[in-house]
């Protein structure tokens, strides 16, 4: 993976959340991944993964400046698991959960390293098709509201909706 961006917070910086750069790394990634499926009939489809990620940090643009450890990875976690849960209600209907969740991870900080909690989503939405080509969905987003860093000073979005149409052509 060349050219990865990573996000920090400037070191001249004396508050969080002030002045956030990027710079450019190169990473190896090893990955471990299983995923599982079963399907009963057409009325209930479910979906589980799980990777397991083994980074490691070839280079990072101007290391030695920025204070960067080496080998180190920023801004990736270790793991992530994913389970998605389809049910049909009717010919039309449909109600699906899309919950991720991701292991810990560090990020560079105007302070130093810092440890990133680790991201539980959990989504809901409803999905009715017109037919096999139009429908239109709702999904709301973060459940828990959990306003998680995804970049130091840059937090996920609390709850949120989201409504739009899909046409297949």
């Amino acid at each position: 993976m060349k050219n990865q961006t990573v996000f920090y917070a400037d070191s001249t910086t004396t508050q969080p959340g002030g002045f956030v750069d990027y710079c450019y790394a190169d990473y190896q990634r090893w990955k471990v991944g299983l995923e599982l499926t079963y399907h009963y009939q057409d009325i209930i489809h479910l979906l589980f993964s799980g990777n397991y990620y083994h980074w490691i940090s070839e280079s990072i643009e101007n290391q030695d400046i920025w204070g960067y450890s080496s080998g180190t990875v920023y801004d990736r976690p270790a793991w992530d698991l994913h389970l998605r849960i389809d049910a049909r209600i009717d010919s039309h209907w449909s109600l699906y959960s899309d919950n991720t969740f991701a292991g810990s991870f560090k990020m560079m900080t105007w302070q130093g390293e810092k440890k990133g909690k680790a991201y539980i989503g959990l989504n809901l939405g409803a999905r009715y098709d017109f037919n096999s080509d139009l429908g239109i969905y709702v999904q709301l987003n973060n459940l828990l509201n959990r306003h998680n860093d995804r970049f130091y000073g840059y937090q996920l979005a609390g709850i949120q909706a989201t409504v739009g149409c899909s046409w297949k052509f």
